[in-house]
């Protein structure tokens, strides 16, 4: 069985045609939309993009500049903590130079008014002799020739001496008062013990005193000992603080 052919009317043909150009025409409307559209997206997701980037920079150049700023706190403190440590190692070597020079001086202090003490006990025992010879019966007039021989040829070198020794020993006493701290009580105290020390040794001096001259020297041992005993006392506490670092107080300009 042959089916007949079937031909499209014209009109038929133009609605075909109509079709297809709208179709056309809403695929490339829809083209352009999706275009559009996909251009949107793809600017804000550009826009998102560089904003979690920026995001991302400015917390990394914020934790960067965190970083070092502890950093750099750790490199005070350490720079704080070593110069301290170079201040107190300077502090530390100026008192123990401050000791050193206050126990030499003290020694030799106390050494020349022991001395002192010495050179005055001879010269009166001398004179004590002499006296005594004097009064003996081993002829008079030679024994006063004796005494002229002796204590007055002695009184000279005595007296240049004795001279020169206290000058010394006032140069000294000067040098450790300088060193000392007037406001500390143990320095006070130590300055009162050093003017007993003079005291003690002017006894000897028969203008002032009459003590005999072991009873004396028993005053001048016991004054020098107090003088050693309170130094002893101060060294070892400036002993102390160089073991611990500690930093100076201030007190009247001396750097001690």
């Amino acid at each position: 069985m042959i089916l007949p052919i079937q031909t499209l009317s014209p009109a038929d043909l133009n609605a075909v045609r109509s079709i297809l150009a709208d179709g056309l025409e809403n695929a490339d409307g829809f083209n352009k939309v999706y275009i559009a559209l996909a251009s949107f997206v793809g600017v804000l997701l550009g826009m998102v993009i560089q904003m979690i980037i920026a995001f991302m920079q400015t917390r990394t150049q914020r934790k960067i500049a965190s970083d070092q700023v502890v950093m750099l706190q750790r490199q005070l403190k350490i720079q704080r903590r070593a110069n301290l440590r170079v201040a107190q190692d300077n502090v530390a070597a100026k008192r123990q130079v401050w000791i050193d020079e206050l126990r030499k001086d003290a020694a030799n202090y106390l050494a020349t008014w022991q001395e002192i003490s010495w050179e005055w006990e001879a010269i009166i025992e001398a004179a004590a002799k002499e006296n005594t010879g004097k009064n003996s019966q081993i002829g008079k007039e030679a024994e006063k020739a004796h005494s002229a021989n002796t204590v007055m040829d002695e009184l000279p070198g005595f007296r240049e001496r004795v001279s020169a020794l206290s000058y010394k020993a006032h140069e000294l006493q000067l040098r450790m008062r300088l060193r000392l701290n007037p406001t500390e009580d143990k320095h006070i105290e130590l300055v009162d013990l050093l003017s007993q020390v003079e005291k003690s040794v002017g006894l000897f001096n028969r203008e002032k005193s009459t003590l005999p001259t072991l009873q004396i020297q028993d005053r001048v041992r016991d004054s020098l000992e107090n003088v050693v005993v309170k130094l002893q006392v101060i060294l070892k506490e400036e002993w102390e603080r160089v073991k611990q670092g500690e930093m100076p107080k201030k007190h009247d300009g001396r750097g001690r």
